[in-house]
């Protein structure tokens, strides 16, 4: 049995052990029901490619319920004692409580490491971290370089290969991204395959919802991943009431808490560790603009904005060399535009060099986004969910706008954020960069308006409900088994 299922058996074990005698009849039917019940749920659940067969765990369950319904059918001497021992049998085997992420990207890591270190700080807990990767998304290459980062970072991470859900039997599993077959998933490991043998799967939705637009509904709320989820943790009001607009099930399913992705931004901002010392030496304490390029870089819909401001962007940090220019491009980026036939192979390679003879710029390669938060004055970002990485700051930002395609922006998320509008919108925007700033703590304000709490401690907060939610339902299945049955 996993922890959980642990729980259970001993939570109906002890409270079994205080019940009049003549309950025990009536406990012994609904058990054998149970049992009944699950044995040929379990018996229909075959391991296929689409698939996992019932778990090892589930039937270990199934046992135990079925030896308490024979034992109560037994003479009653002694009845609590034994229960009692059973309990203490059952509770020396216990294992540990055991977590799975399903990961995709490192570079999202930092969004959710804090509820990780949560459970990384228990002494009995067991985490993997599984990487899903989406079929023909990243080269061979790039997945052995983000699987070899996570292993770097200290986690324990298995390719899907080498993961056996049916085995492992965990109590609890996080999504950290979309996932449903059309998207390439391997049907395994979708949602709604892991939950018919994980009961707390949550899924931890990035900060898209500062993202509008005609298709964007479907995508971001309406995803299955939000229907099958035990939990979805919500960040804010807003996003509430629009997955009670767009999804399933009416938001019953919601965790209203905050995004552990601003944990991250917060840990960078309070610590002086997040500093790398090259960058240091490099901005020399010049006022620095971090530039979030994101890799929809065609012409017409997607909301990558390179082509548009490059020039101007570029032409300004040549001419001002007083400020510094920190490029942190999604990590899809350049291989879109290797592809792009305005660029290739042959214009990023001279991007490149470019960029390698300017003294005042600095290209983020960093893979954890917290190092560039840390350094930044200012941020000049596409429609991205970096906004709202960076608004907590309380730093100045500007918005880039696709010209030709779709906009893309909540407008409600744009109170306290400056939009480019013109060349010379983002020319002033650039020029204010390092000057003092009288709207740091009216944008602090809008940022926990508009995105709930922020105080470093969402992984934490998510944590813990989850587990107070595990113990709740153990003790009502003990109850449901000795009162109107399950």
């Amino acid at each position: 049995m996993n922890n959980t299922q642990s729980m259970q058996a001993i939570n109906l074990l002890n409270r079994l052990s205080s019940v009049d005698p003549s309950f025990y009849k009536l406990v012994s039917a609904k058990l054998a029901d149970i049992v009944e019940r699950r044995r040929e749920q379990s018996s229909r659940r075959a391991s296929t490619d689409f698939g996992w067969g019932s778990t090892q765990s589930e039937w270990d369950f199934i046992n135990v319920l079925k030896g308490v319904s024979d034992l109560l059918n037994e003479p009653c001497g002694e009845m609590p004692e034994r229960l009692f021992s059973l309990a203490d049998r059952i509770a020396l085997r216990r294992p540990s409580l055991k977590v799975v992420f399903f990961v995709q990207e490192y570079s999202s890591w930092a969004s959710f490491r804090s509820i990780y270190e949560y459970y990384f700080s228990f002494e009995d807990c067991a985490i993997d971290c599984i990487y899903v990767c989406p079929e023909g998304s990243l080269s061979e290459k790039e997945k052995d370089r983000n699987i070899r980062l996570f292993r770097e970072d200290g986690c324990r991470v298995y390719e899907m290969v080498d993961y056996d859900l049916s085995n492992e039997s965990p109590d609890i599993a996080f999504y950290l991204m979309h996932c449903k077959e059309s998207d390439g998933i391997p049907p395994r490991f979708c949602i709604d395959e892991v939950s018919k043998h994980v009961r707390y799967t949550v899924f931890i939705p990035p900060c898209f919802d500062i993202q509008e637009g005609k298709g964007l509904p479907e995508l971001f709320y309406a995803h299955p991943t939000y229907y099958y989820a035990w939990g979805v943790v919500s960040y804010s009001s807003r996003f509430t009431s629009k997955l009670k607009r767009y999804s399933y099930r009416d938001a019953d399913n919601i965790i209203e808490i905050g995004h552990p992705g601003f944990d991250g931004v917060k840990a960078a901002m309070a610590q002086g560790s997040f500093r790398i010392s090259g960058w240091d030496a490099r901005i020399d304490n010049r006022p620095v603009l971090l530039w979030n390029t994101h890799f929809s870089i065609e012409d017409g819909d997607g909301i990558g904005t390179f082509f548009e401001h490059r020039d101007t962007v570029f032409g300004f940090f040549r001419e001002n060399k007083d400020k510094v220019l920190l490029w942190r491009p999604h990590s899809r980026f350049w291989s879109r535009l290797a592809e792009d036939s305005r660029v290739g192979k042959e214009g990023v390679a001279a991007l490149l060099e470019e960029i390698r003879r300017m003294d005042n710029v600095i290209l983020d390669e960093e893979e954890d986004c917290r190092y560039a938060l840390a350094a930044a004055d200012a941020l000049l970002s596409d429609a991205t969910s970096f906004l709202a990485k960076f608004a907590i700051t309380g730093k100045p930002v500007m918005c880039t706008l696709k010209n030709n395609g779709e906009i893309v922006v909540n407008e409600a998320y744009l109170k306290e954020i400056e939009t480019c509008s013109s060349k010379e919108s983002l020319l002033s925007f650039l020029d204010r960069i390092g000057v003092d700033d009288e709207k740091s703590e009216q944008r602090k304000r809008y940022f926990e308006d508009e995105f709930g709490v922020c105080d470093g401690q969402n992984g934490r907060r998510i944590g813990e409900y989850i587990n107070d939610a595990i113990r709740r339902d153990c003790e009502k299945f003990a109850s449901d088994c000795l009162t109107k049955g399950v």
